[in-house]
């Protein structure tokens, strides 16, 4: 996590010792972190940065661990461009979830045709969302023409870790890191 260097230095042994003060979601301090802990980003960069849920909370870090490969969680901190990751490419059966996927292809489908969606879309868009309704998410499913067209778009987010089931869309699998992604994706526009 970002770190601010408040200037005091110390050397221990052969080691360089930086005081820090540092933020995260949930809480703040000051302390001592050896040089070799740290790594300098150029202010300004906009290159994520990434660390575990210790960072924001050690006893969910030790949970998330203690699950082991049966749970994968990513947080992204859109304001400070910031992922707390635990078993982030884990690979986990997407069910309901692939009706944002549908739901993104579909808009992209109909913004392409330069349209807005009709009445009967637009029930079966909010049935599907807000109901969950499997019904509204196949007929959605087979009006973008199926799995080719959410591959098409995953890739034009460069978004991978989506493994598609052909047979049944709710049997896919997903990363949680590719799931916060479409997510992001969404909440940006």
């Amino acid at each position: 996590f970002p770190v601010t260097i408040t200037g005091d230095t110390r050397w221990i042994g052969n080691d360089l010792w930086y005081a820090i003060q540092w933020t995260n979601l949930h809480a703040h301090g000051s302390g001592w972190l050896s040089a070799e802990g740290l790594s300098f980003s150029v202010p300004g960069t906009n290159a994520p940065v990434w660390s575990s849920f210790d960072t924001l909370s050690p006893d969910l870090g030790s949970y998330l661990r203690g699950l082991g490969g049966n749970t994968g969680a990513v947080v992204y901190d859109e304001s400070r461009h910031h992922y707390y990751t635990d078993n982030m490419n884990g690979e986990f059966t997407v069910a309901s979830s692939m009706k944002v996927p549908i739901m993104l292809t579909f808009l992209t489908m109909t913004e392409n045709q330069g349209r807005e969606p009709n009445g009967n879309e637009m029930y079966l868009l909010q049935t599907m969302i807000e109901n969950s309704d499997n019904d509204s998410a196949q007929a959605l499913f087979l009006e973008i023409a199926g799995m080719g067209p959410i591959q098409a778009l995953l890739g034009r987010l460069d978004i991978s870790g989506f493994a598609p089931n052909y047979d049944e869309w709710g049997w896919s699998t997903i990363s949680p890191l590719a799931m916060v992604r479409l997510l992001t994706a969404l909440h940006d526009g």
